[in-house]
């Protein structure tokens, strides 16, 4: 019998198992689950002899993580026009420690209307939507979507 799972429906499966998501507590820290910016970088030599290029200059991929989100927000932030209200969707959201992160400034300015965090994986989203309420941030302004790649809902 051939498998008729998607690539979608396996990744949701990994992202809503215990090991899946205990591997990102690891790895980074319960609140994150993507990608890292690092301020330097090094070459290290493997087992093989073989040279790959690793970051460098922060003590922890947390710190690297958290530096990923100063720089988009102030990306961000650069290029939002003043005086407006944003309406924004972050994608492939994970544990939304980025999204709580723009909304918490966007809210301060006085500029956020909405933004959405579309993760694939439930157990996360349940994850964003706890941390979202323990942040106080308003259900009217700050939502947490289940979604994939595969089938977009917001075009």
């Amino acid at each position: 019998m051939a498998n008729t799972q998607t690539s979608s429906d396996l990744a949701e499966e990994y992202y809503d198992s215990e090991s899946g998501f205990k591997y990102y507590s690891i790895i980074n820290s319960p609140d994150y689950s993507g990608i890292a910016i690092y301020p330097e970088e090094k070459v290290e030599t493997g087992p093989d002899g073989a040279q790959y290029p690793r970051g460098a200059g922060v003590e922890s991929v947390l710190e690297a993580t958290l530096l990923r989100d100063k720089r988009m927000l102030d990306l961000i932030l650069k290029h939002i026009p003043q005086g407006r209200k944003i309406r924004a969707l972050e994608y492939g959201s994970g544990r939304g420690g980025l999204t709580r992160c723009v909304a918490k400034e966007l809210m301060k300015r006085g500029q956020l209307e909405l933004i959405v965090g579309s993760n694939i994986s439930e157990k996360e989203n349940e994850f964003n939507r706890k941390r979202a309420k323990e942040e106080n941030f308003p259900e009217s302004v700050y939502r947490v979507d289940h979604g994939s790649f595969d089938d977009n809902k917001y075009e």
